[in-house]
């Protein structure tokens, strides 16, 4: 089954003290799918009311990733918007041999 792209618009509930003991766990998450590629970009507004996030992954997998994520109880509601494409600068950078 071929992946796709997905943008993800998150809003965000206001933060309360167990917000922190939850963050570690939730960067982890976050840098496990950057490395899998699953994750494109992940964006937050400096007031902390949104979350933005491309996803590269099967629509399936979409809301399973969103609601893995440990901070997800802090997630008022969100919208997913199919993309056509997504393009960053890192394609447009030749790939560098260490060899």
């Amino acid at each position: 089954m071929e992946t796709s792209f997905f943008h993800v618009e998150i809003n965000l509930k206001q933060f309360d003290e167990r917000f922190g003991t939850l963050l570690p766990a939730h960067r982890a998450y976050v840098n496990a799918l950057l490395m899998k590629g699953q994750i494109q970009s992940y964006s937050v507004a400096e007031d902390r009311s949104k979350l933005w996030i491309v996803l590269n992954c099967h629509e399936l997998d979409v809301e399973n990733l969103i609601n893995k994520m440990p901070l997800h109880i802090y997630f008022e509601d969100y919208n997913i918007t199919p993309l056509l494409f997504h393009n960053n600068h890192e394609q447009m950078m030749p790939a560098i041999s260490l060899n």
